[in-house]
């Protein structure tokens, strides 16, 4: 988590003071955001459930309301897209 966290610090000062609606349309924060999810997706919503996060939730014991209905994995392309 902490290279997770390094890495958004990064952009934090090219993006951290653009406003909502900027935020929602910026192509450059939309590109960068995929790069760190490419990078860090795989480790953080592995399909290894014994090597899974302990702060990622898990489904199968809490809903958390019922918006984390499932588990996400990194390899299924439906759920990188959710």
């Amino acid at each position: 988590m902490k290279d997770v966290n390094e890495e958004i610090k990064k952009l934090t000062p090219a993006y951290g003071a653009l406003t909502q609606a900027e935020i929602r349309t910026s192509d450059d924060l939309r590109k960068d955001t995929e790069k760190l999810f490419a990078k860090f997706g795989p480790e953080l919503w592995t399909d290894d459930d014994q090597k899974r996060s302990a702060w990622l939730a898990d489904a199968s014991k809490d809903t958390l309301g019922g918006s984390y209905p499932q588990n996400l994995y990194y390899s299924n392309a439906d759920d990188r897209e959710r």
